[in-house]
């Protein structure tokens, strides 16, 4: 076989490895504890490599998102080497100053402190500067998450669509340039940002929003924001897709991994 097909959902991912069910992994959300997921991830690249599969799909279509802590370390335990982390322009409001002052106050780990630390005083210096925006600082103060000891040895092939946003648009930004890996598909969304409601009219209920912070390619430089991820290999669903379950898609993709 070129790849195994199973199904890992949000609310197994951190107690079993997922039901062989057809349809590669399908990624639903992001949101598992980091050293359960990583020590089952790292049983299911073993069992993957003694079946001799050569390639792993990770399906990320219609992916909304996530928590960010989880997806990297979803992203880290799929990586082949250390992975390039985005970062994020924040609005200098009070809100994520006092957050990030809490972390640099009361934060775990003492590392995890000291780096929150750094960033509060960059925040403050820029503020007093006349700054709305951040220059970009590091997500949850993160610098770097280790792969697996042993990651798995095959390719690895993303299935992306216009629906893959937020966490999803970051997870396929730092797979975009990574080795061994494949992005197939659509180009994903472009919402890598923070917006949220910060008001709503009594009367007229007109809502108003905000964009509080916005995601960086870690490759390019770019927002995230609208512009999100292209495929390595472009394909758009055809009418057989749709009424029976993938089924051009799915030739497709044996073509394309059978070429790797």
């Amino acid at each position: 076989e070129n790849f195994i097909f199973s199904k890992l959902y949000k609310s197994n991912a951190c107690n079993k490895l997922g039901e062989y069910i057809g349809g590669g992994i399908k990624v639903e959300s992001y949101a598992c504890g980091e050293t359960i997921f990583r020590t089952n991830m790292s049983k299911l690249f073993r069992t993957l490599e003694s079946l001799n599969v050569k390639t792993l799909v990770l399906d990320l279509r219609d992916n909304p998102g996530g928590y960010l802590n989880e997806g990297f370390v979803l992203a880290s335990a799929f990586a082949k080497s250390a992975m390039v982390y985005p970062k994020f322009s924040l609005k200098l409001s009070q809100n994520w100053l006092s957050s990030i002052e809490a972390m640099a106050l009361w934060g775990e780990p003492l590392s995890d402190r000291e780096r929150y630390k750094t960033i509060f005083k960059q925040l403050q210096a820029e503020v007093a500067d006349g700054r709305r925006i951040s220059t970009p600082v590091a997500a949850m103060a993160i610098a770097e998450l280790d792969p697996l000891e042993k990651p798995f040895a095959g390719h690895l092939v993303l299935l992306t669509n216009e629906m893959c946003a937020s966490m999803c648009d970051m997870f396929s930004a730092m797979f975009d340039k990574h080795e061994d890996t494949f992005i197939v598909g659509r180009q994903t969304m472009g919402a890598g940002g923070n917006v949220v409601e910060v008001g709503l009219s009594p009367y007229r209920k007109i809502s108003l929003t905000q964009t509080l912070s916005m995601a960086i390619n870690p490759y390019t430089g770019e927002f995230l924001e609208n512009n999100g991820i292209l495929p390595d290999e472009l394909y758009l669903p055809t009418k057989k897709d749709l009424v029976e379950s993938d089924a051009d898609f799915r030739k497709f993709l044996t073509g394309f991994i059978d070429r790797l």
